[in-house]
């Protein structure tokens, strides 16, 4: 449902529910879980967006796979974490 205050500025739809659950990646195992779930979602019964999680177009996933991304650049989240001194 939209609310009133969306509807006079023209949202029609609303896709994703308010609110989110934040979750502090503080090990790269943890990381790569979370990735693993964000990837497998697309290919989830529930949701069926695409045969196999390399094939889902807005997913980094393939970036991963193949290094290559279908229409974006995509930094590795090696080149940006500092695992041994991010929490010391």
């Amino acid at each position: 449902m939209v609310e009133q205050k969306d509807r006079s500025r023209g949202k029609k739809h609303e896709v994703w529910k308010p609110g989110f659950d934040v979750k502090e990646c503080r090990t790269e195992k943890f990381l790569l879980q979370k990735l693993n779930y964000i990837y497998d979602n697309p290919v989830k019964e529930k949701w069926m967006l695409a045969k196999d999680n390399e094939a889902y177009d807005h997913s980094s996933c393939l970036f991963y796979f193949k290094k290559k991304h279908r229409f974006c650049e995509v930094t590795h989240y090696e080149e940006v974490l500092d695992w041994e001194n991010m929490y010391q």
